[in-house]
């Protein structure tokens, strides 16, 4: 079965949560076992591309997206 790659769904954050927090939410969501080569990538409003920082809180990393997308960080090495 195909999955739809562009799945919506919210995620109500509070002031303390961090990015580990919204990850946790994406990887429950899609089912994602292999969770060390993926993160979530927005961008910012200088226009570059940012990766969503774990620990860090998610309101003082996004200050102008509301739009996220689940990205491969890293390769899998075999």
């Amino acid at each position: 079965m195909e999955r739809d790659i562009n799945q919506k769904f919210k995620f109500i954050r509070n002031d303390t949560s961090k990015g580990q927090d919204l990850l946790d939410v994406v990887f429950k969501h899609l089912n994602l076992l292999e969770s060390a080569y993926f993160g979530l990538r927005f961008i910012n409003g200088s226009g570059q591309v940012c990766w969503l920082e774990t620990n860090k809180k998610i309101i003082k990393q996004m200050k102008a997206s509301l739009k996220l997308a689940l990205s491969r960080r890293y390769l899998a090495r075999g």
